[in-house]
């Protein structure tokens, strides 16, 4: 009998008072992490027929998450993440799904929920950049090709849906500190299919040059802050290769370097942990 299942992640971003005070610049996590503790918070998260709603952590978000998904479809699952690290800076987690015989996957944007800063043919655009900045580097000295170059603009495509289309779209608010969320479905260790949407409670750019992140007392302003959307890109596409995040681990939170961490600034090139993880997934 065949099992489909749903994986929902969650990126978030956040720094505690105590960190601004400090005069930190730099080291942007899970409020969680920076101060030690957990802080408990209500998520309810509605998009399309995907909606998940429980009193978590903020650290344990994105399995909380991934674990209520399970519970509304009748079955129970947990991963078992592989995982290194060295002193260098290389830390990656395999999550244990991955692209098979499904790619090069064709990506989508529908910008019908576009920030006015995002013209349909920039959202493309960094789509289509983070992409290649996966396939570059997924074995050495090829192109694996895991995401087809050109990404289709379609405003009639579904922004959250079990259709095997890979959709990127804009959405309304997710609350908190959450930057943009993704969906997955899976047969077995089979990604079958795909879609990221991004917060608009955040500002939004595609020029590196101009992304901020506006600090307080009171942690980051979303709404005064602009994201890079290609780092951001870059990051949720790497759950849909196969590594996890690193920010919600404390054996791994340090390693800023890495894309699979939490957002700190414009990050559009792999580190040397990310690199080593979807080498391990996908050899030559």
């Amino acid at each position: 009998m065949k099992l489909w299942f749903v994986i929902v992640a969650i990126l978030l971003i956040g720094i505690s008072a105590a960190e601004e005070m400090g005069g930190g610049t730099d080291n942007v996590a899970v409020n969680s992490e920076i101060a030690g503790v957990a802080t408990p918070t209500t998520n309810s998260i509605s998009i399309g027929n995907f909606a998940f709603e429980d009193q978590i952590s903020t650290e344990t978000v994105e399995t909380a998450a991934m674990t209520m998904a399970n519970e509304k479809l009748g079955f129970s699952w947990s991963y078992r993440p592989s995982s290194r690290t060295s002193s260098s800076g290389s830390s990656y987690k395999l999550a244990g799904w991955k692209w098979t015989q499904l790619y090069p996957m064709q990506q989508y944007v529908n910008p019908s929920n576009n920030p006015v800063s995002i013209s349909p043919e920039a959202f493309a655009g960094a789509v289509a950049s983070a992409g290649k900045t996966w396939d570059l580097t997924s074995a050495p000295g090829r192109d694996l090709n895991l995401f087809a170059d050109n990404v289709i603009i379609d405003s009639s495509v579904p922004s959250v849906a079990n259709d095997g289309k890979f959709v990127h779209s804009f959405t309304s608010p997710l609350g908190g500190t959450i930057i943009a969320m993704w969906r997955a479905t899976r047969q077995g260790a089979d990604l079958k299919d795909a879609d990221i949407v991004y917060g608009l409670n955040w500002g939004w750019t595609t020029d590196a040059s101009k992304a901020v992140l506006v600090k307080s007392l009171w942690g980051v302003s979303p709404s005064r802050s602009l994201i890079d959307l290609e780092t951001i890109a870059l990051h949720e596409m790497g759950h849909t290769v196969g590594l996890l995040d690193l920010y919600n681990d404390p054996q791994y939170s340090w390693d800023k370097a890495q894309v699979m961490n939490s957002y700190s600034g414009v990050k559009r090139t792999l580190g040397s942990g990310d690199k080593t993880g979807v080498q391990l997934l996908y050899p030559a």
